[in-house]
């Protein structure tokens, strides 16, 4: 039972929403904020990784199968459905869990502004 739990870490699309991030915040930090191989914040990096590997690809990898149940058919209205259904249904709510997420990671408390 306990290799279940993780067993998502084997889909590839979960392995590339997390390298995808670790590589978004090294260039983030390379480049954006030029701040060196010296003053490199390995561990910023590390936990950037872990939030695509334990959330951002298991929680919109399941959300984009759903959607795929939702909506069915090919084609341009599909494509358009499917945008407009997440948009809708779905956006919002991983913007407002990943702000929390990040939020406490960094130790801090999330409030939306109102």
């Amino acid at each position: 039972m306990g290799s279940r739990i993780f067993s998502f870490l084997y889909d590839p699309e979960v392995k590339g929403d997390g390298s995808l991030v670790g590589v978004g915040d090294v260039i983030s930090q390379q480049l954006i904020e030029r701040r060196g191989l010296r003053r490199h914040s390995v561990r910023r990096t590390a936990r950037m990784m872990s939030i695509g590997f334990f959330f951002v690809g298991p929680v919109i990898g399941s959300w984009y199968k759903v959607l795929d149940r939702i909506v069915v058919g090919g084609g341009k209205s599909a494509a358009m459905k499917k945008m407009l259904v997440d948009q809708v249904r779905s956006s919002w709510v991983t913007l407002f869990l990943g702000a929390c997420l990040l939020s406490s990671f960094w130790g801090r408390v999330f409030s939306p502004p109102l």
